[in-house]
């Protein structure tokens, strides 16, 4: 009987001494929660896990760690807004508010609604507001780092955004992304976890809506990329193709690393109109490389045959090339008249400066026999060329047994025509009759 006393009274009094410690836990959360305001000034005027200042109007927090705030405001060193947020909640460490040993993993939620960030990076992709971890410590002389070493400088935490707009800057690039959704958690010092989607985007490119997720390996010195990246209904035209007004839709599997991404997938068109040709089913292969987008293997439908097309594209001065062979295509649905009828061969080329104004497209075409109306011909050659809204045809021989009719160009300004002197060369070559 002594014995289960004994045991009894030493339960008691160990669940007396965790009451106590759980009632104290309690009571110095409950101080914190009631003086969230002014502990939140505090620890954020002697920060360190962002450059600049942190500062917000009213906070709310409760016994567990939650913190809600309203119209956040974060500057950046020189004053400028990196991030404004008209609400939204935390969660953070209580026993790191309670014992004052706050750092970068204090914070373990974050959640945005309806704000506004606007990050610029440099040349080697440095984005200066994150902070190394040993800033926490005794500032002790060190070897110059990476800016681009994240490993360490990323707080275990989760980033939760809600109908947010994104503002980038990166070189001559600029994006805007709005209604932006994503979680994006980092719970280890090895990699951040990326869901992130839009709405309508525009700046340097724009489109209806985005999809990126993946991961980030921050595990080595510098991160590597491995993202799912898809870009919905693309305007050309924004980015300096041309007039072109069709959509595409992109899918980028993106990887390497994060100074220097590399890109490859697939591009795809319904339809496609560049100047005095509309092609269909438009789909081919991508890869992207320090600004520069190749196409390569692009098929698609033009005027009833087929069309084999390759391109380069640059991103910051926006200079492109596009080469394209048509096979097959029915003369009758080019010309939009029912007068003509052959199948022709067409060697395309496209070049532009990156300005509506620039774009030059030339190349030459051959038929296979047909008509026109009654008459008919072994085929149809010659050469084009389109700029400036001047539309020119030259060297163009019509062979038929007659002989061949030649000329040496005629034009198409603003949709009038200009016709040089046409003639008809007798079989043999022997004569040059003019006929106009």
């Amino acid at each position: 009987m002594p014995v289960i006393c004994k045991n009894r009274k030493f339960y008691l009094l160990i669940s007396a001494i965790l009451l106590l410690m759980v009632a104290v836990y309690f009571f110095l959360s409950h101080i914190a929660s009631t003086k969230a305001e002014s502990i939140f000034r505090r620890e954020m005027s002697r920060q360190r896990v962002m450059t600049g200042s942190v500062t917000a109007d009213r906070i709310k927090a409760d016994p567990f760690g939650n913190v809600v705030f309203t119209n956040l405001v974060w500057l950046d060193v020189n004053g400028e807004p990196v991030l404004q947020v008209p609400q939204g909640r935390f969660k953070v460490s209580v026993w790191d508010i309670i014992s004052g040993r706050t750092d970068m993993d204090t914070l373990q939620r974050v959640e945005l609604d309806d704000a506004v960030l606007s990050v610029r990076f440099d040349e080697n992709m440095r984005l200066d507001v994150l902070p190394d971890k040993k800033r926490f410590a005794a500032a002790k002389p060190q070897e110059p780092k990476s800016h681009l070493n994240l490993h360490g400088r990323i707080p275990e935490t989760e980033l939760v955004l809600k109908n947010c707009t994104l503002n980038v800057m990166y070189k001559k690039r600029y994006f805007v992304l709005n209604q932006v959704r994503a979680v994006i958690q980092s719970k280890t010092d090895d990699f951040i976890k990326i869901d992130f989607s839009t709405g309508l985007f525009g700046g340097t490119m724009v489109g209806d809506r985005m999809k990126l997720y993946g991961r980030v390996d921050i595990s080595k010195a510098v991160p590597e990329l491995a993202l799912n990246l898809t870009m919905y209904q693309i305007v050309p035209a924004s980015l300096g193709l041309g007039n072109v007004q069709n959509n595409a839709d992109v899918f980028l599997e993106v990887k390497g690393k994060l100074q220097q991404p590399l890109a490859d997938g697939a591009l795809s068109f319904a339809t496609l109109d560049l100047p005095a040709l509309h092609f269909s089913k438009v789909n081919g292969n991508v890869h992207y490389e320090d600004g520069r987008v190749d196409f390569t293997d692009v098929t698609g439908s033009v005027y009833g045959g087929t069309v084999e097309a390759s391109g380069q594209y640059n991103i910051d001065d926006r200079h492109y090339s596009i080469d394209a062979r048509g096979h097959e295509l029915l003369a009758s649905i080019a010309a939009k008249s029912t007068k003509i009828n052959c199948r022709v061969e067409l060697d395309l080329h496209m070049r532009s400066e990156g300005r509506a104004d620039t774009v030059h497209t030339y190349g030459s075409f051959t038929s296979g026999p047909g008509h026109y109306m009654l008459i008919p011909f072994d085929s149809i050659s010659g050469k084009f060329d389109n700029k400036s809204k001047v539309l020119k045809f030259k060297d163009v021989v019509i062979k038929t047994d007659l002989g061949n009719v030649v000329t040496d160009g005629f034009k198409l300004v603003d949709g009038k025509l200009y016709l040089e002197d046409i003639f008809l060369e007798v079989p043999d070559g022997s004569e040059k009759i003019k006929v106009r």
